[in-house]
């Protein structure tokens, strides 16, 4: 290890210490700590694997070592100003951001969520990683959209309905089910939104429910690369009897294989620092920045091609900003790199443009997280798992929050309109039991 590696290194593991010591145990609440966690992990935690595990990344031959130490010193400087930008934003506006009690619980009914979770949740699993349009536009298109968060959504809710002993049984079987996509990322999202929204409104994991958890999420991610070495990636597009039992002979076969080798498949997959190196590299050789044309793709993908119906007909360049940059600088396209947010608002303006956005994305997550962390409101609890959301997925760059944000205003949306569904109302001669259930579920 060089001692340049070496100081980006220790300036990452400074930012992590600054926000940590700033949000203790409460981590999972807070999305701008969320994101340090996520970024420090695409471009410091890589890094090591690295070098504990030579050879296993194959992508490593299309840059040198030196190249990737200065973008890892430039990351770090990055991520070191946003945290120092959150936490003292986060201590000029000191209030108690912690929600307490029954009383500051999302002001979302279960009912209406079951409405819009279920059918999307099925759809979502029977489609897999196949064709939505076997659906139809409007029912493949809005359940492939807003599955996910609707569920989180519903499984918050229902958790906080429940008793405390239910809690590590339902949030085991949310992270089952979605095991059955094949999305490692996927099934970490969703226990981590899960897990900070029922801290965010005073329903904290234990610390040993939390280890267990991690556990839990650990095996499952060994167990989806484990199916792919052996059925391949195609296998998310069969039925889902037919994925639950590959993934149940997955499980045995890998307990006796010896020779099974999922390392590599984790170490390329979350090594975020090739494709910004090769940037770097680029911007070293004289090229300019991609400046805000991708952004501005980025926004018309945000209007849906039911009323921008020439978005399809498109150039891929026009709706991937990923694509947009590879083409302005020349990369090799038939590679799968890693992005991260930060990668792509390096690649805008360079050096300068990407200390300014840390800065300036340090104070506006510190501020979204007071107002999150403080409001009751359909809003505030939708879009707080929903930055969640872009933060775990921060390897989607800028694009996923524009996607995310039309998804949660979707979510809005529906809620609102089936929240205004009743089944009747429960009167007098009903038992007090059914009766709380009724009143849990939101049928009043």
């Amino acid at each position: 290890m060089s001692v340049t590696l070496l100081f980006g290194l220790l300036l990452q593991v400074a930012a992590l210490v600054i926000v940590l010591r700033q949000v203790g145990t409460r981590l999972l609440t807070f999305n701008g700590a969320i994101l340090i966690v996520m970024l420090c992990i695409f471009h410091g935690l890589t890094e090591v694997a690295n070098i504990l595990f030579p050879g296993k990344n194959a992508n490593l031959m299309l840059i040198d070592q030196e190249s990737v130490d200065r973008w890892v010193v430039i990351a770090g400087v990055a991520i070191l100003l946003f945290s120092v930008a959150y936490v003292y934003t986060a201590r000029g506006s000191r209030k108690n951001t912690q929600a307490k009690g029954p009383e500051l619980q999302p002001k979302v009914k279960l009912f209406p969520l079951l409405v819009i979770a279920i059918p999307s949740l099925v759809v979502a699993l029977e489609i897999g990683r196949g064709n939505n349009r076997d659906y139809g536009y409007w029912l493949g298109g809005i359940s492939q959209a807003v599955f996910l968060l609707s569920t989180v959504m519903c499984f918050v809710v229902l958790i906080l309905c429940c008793p405390k002993w239910w809690t590590m049984f339902l949030l085991l079987m949310e992270t089952l089910l979605f095991t059955l996509l094949g999305s490692r990322l996927s099934v970490v999202a969703v226990f981590v939104m899960t897990a900070g929204g029922l801290a965010r409104y005073g329903r904290p994991l234990r610390p040993r429910h939390l280890a267990l958890g991690i556990l839990l999420l650990v095996s499952l991610a060994v167990l989806v690369s484990s199916t792919r070495v052996y059925y391949g990636r195609e296998m998310y597009s069969r039925s889902v009897m037919g994925r639950i039992t590959n993934l149940r002979q997955s499980a045995v076969s890998a307990v006796a294989d010896s020779g099974l080798d999922v390392q590599n498949d984790f170490i390329y997959r979350f090594d975020g620092n090739i494709f910004p190196t090769m940037v770097n590299e680029r911007f070293r050789e004289g090229y300019s920045g991609v400046g805000l044309k991708s952004f501005t793709n980025d926004f018309l993908e945000f209007i849906p091609s039911f009323f921008y119906r020439s978005k399809l007909d498109s150039a891929l360049e026009e709706r991937n900003e990923r694509a947009y940059t590879d083409g302005h600088f020349g990369l090799p396209v038939e590679v799968d790199l890693p992005t991260t947010l930060f990668t792509v608002l390096f690649g805008y303006y360079g050096l300068v443009g990407l200390l300014c956005s840390a800065a300036v994305l340090g104070f506006a997550f510190a501020r979204l997280d007071r107002w999150i962390n403080s409001s009751t409101t359909p809003m505030a609890y939708c879009f707080g798992l929903a930055v969640a959301y872009c933060c775990i997925f921060t390897e989607q760059g800028v694009e996923v929050y524009f996607a995310t944000f039309r998804t949660a205003m979707v979510m809005l949306l529906l809620l609102r309109a089936t929240s205004r569904l009743r089944l009747g109302e429960p009167n007098a001669k009903t038992p007090s039991g059914e009766r709380s259930l009724v009143r849990a579920c939101g049928l009043r």
